[in-house]
């Protein structure tokens, strides 16, 4: 990542049974985060944050109210899952509830960069092309 550029911001959405706390260390070259440890939701008057890492030891899991309140708060934000174990089954559960990609402790610190870099420049990707199809059904109305 480019030290030039500000780091992105992140929420990192956890729980108090989770491993997770002892691998913040993953995120601290990388971005500047707001830690939630106790699988609460943040507040509304928070700034929004440019990625969501989510526990898979959150209550809930990715079926959770606090999991599909994100998905629908943070509709244009990466959210990223992290889980105890690889697990594919647990994978797929977490992409269906909206997730667009996962991780597996521990995490490493350019795993964490690389795959948060790749979640963003997807979403920047599926809002230029958004933007162009708008522009382009605006351009056909005009004619």
């Amino acid at each position: 990542m480019d030290q030039d550029l500000q780091k992105p911001f992140v929420w990192i959405i956890d729980s108090p049974r989770s491993p997770l706390a002892g691998s913040l260390y993953a995120f601290e070259d990388t971005v500047e985060y707001r830690y939630f440890s106790h699988g609460e939701p943040p507040s509304a008057d928070l700034p929004q944050p440019d990625a969501v890492f989510f526990s898979a030891e959150v209550e809930g899991g990715p079926t959770g109210e606090l999991f599909t309140s994100l998905v629908e708060r943070c509709s244009a934000i990466p959210l990223i899952a992290i889980t105890k174990v690889r697990s594919l089954a647990q994978a797929v559960e977490f992409f269906r509830a909206g997730a667009l990609d996962y991780l597996s402790l521990p995490l490493d610190p350019d795993e964490v960069a690389d795959r948060l870099d790749a979640a963003l420049t997807r979403i920047a990707n599926l809002v230029a092309a958004a933007v162009t199809v708008e522009l382009e059904a605006l351009e056909e109305n005009e004619e």
